[in-house]
């Protein structure tokens, strides 16, 4: 079970004398809790709570981790391609954590992945000035911060400079590391014609890698990559256009996928009664 926290912001923390219980609760979580989950039960500073420790001669355990810290550090099942997928298109990477947000509508995803990762920290529930509500999972350490900087290449305004990671993921899991990206950057939905399309955002030479890799995977025709919008230059749409192709890409995309955003897939499966209905001759196709 996690714990869903509000964020809180503290406007002024107690300068006071420490209290026996502080003293006892301090021992009890310092050596062994998250740095934020110490916060958030402690009416202190963080200077202030390593102050006290080491007067008290209290060390944190550098061996236990509140995550497996090594996780991303060889590709090698579909949920590490999909969660690396999924970090590329909606995480946030700097030199102390590594971020995953997702609207709250989809926080059960958010609790999926620290499963995974055997997260034991806060997961938190964030509200910001418009009301808009979202659940974030922070994983701090240098060593995956190291990983996913220096290997993957994901730094901030990565959307911008992200590159397909063909030399990390073998063959056979990239189409899971695909689905983790269009899980975050990705929509599925239905024009005005009734007809059915995907489109994915990103920047250019990443779609262009992205789209000539499904291209050699399905049979579907090249198409434009175009701006995402006028008043950006470094932001760009592919799209899969017509419920012919799009079924193609949706059914390639989720065959046997055991990691996927439950909305996004509810969305599939409605593209994909109604293609069929609309089409009972057709036999299917092989993937």
């Amino acid at each position: 079970m996690f714990l869903i926290r509000k964020r809180l912001v503290w406007g002024g923390l107690s300068m006071n004398r420490w209290t026996t219980d502080e003293i006892k609760l301090l021992k009890e979580l310092y050596p062994v809790t998250s740095k934020q989950e110490i916060l958030n039960k402690m009416n202190r500073s963080w200077a202030s709570i390593e102050n006290k420790a080491r007067l008290l001669g209290i060390s944190r355990k550098a061996k236990n981790k509140f995550f497996n810290e090594f996780y991303f550090d060889n590709i090698d099942t579909q949920e590490k391609a999909y969660w690396l997928g999924l970090i590329y298109s909606d995480g946030h990477v700097n030199q102390k954590y590594v971020c995953l947000s997702l609207k709250s509508d989809d926080g059960q995803h958010i609790i999926n992945f620290a499963k995974d990762i055997k997260y034991k920290g806060s997961i938190y529930l964030n509200r910001d000035n418009n009301n808009y509500t979202s659940v974030e999972i922070r994983l701090s350490g240098e060593h995956i911060t190291n990983i996913m900087q220096n290997r993957y290449c994901l730094k901030s305004g990565k959307t911008f400079t992200v590159k397909m990671p063909f030399d990390f993921i073998s063959e056979d899991l990239l189409v899971h590391f695909i689905r983790g990206y269009f899980d975050g950057d990705g929509s599925i939905s239905k024009r005005s014609n009734n007809s059915w399309r995907v489109a994915i955002i990103g920047n250019k030479e990443f779609l262009e890698e992205l789209q000539n890799y499904i291209i050699s995977k399905i049979n579907i025709s090249q198409t434009k990559i175009y701006r995402a919008s006028r008043k950006r230059d470094d932001l760009f749409t592919f799209e899969i256009g017509g419920s012919f192709k799009t079924y193609l890409f949706l059914e390639w995309l989720y065959k046997n996928a055991n990691r996927k955003l439950e909305r996004k897939y509810l969305k599939y499966l409605q593209m994909k009664e109604e293609f069929e209905h609309l089409h009972r001759n057709y036999k299917g196709v092989k993937l």
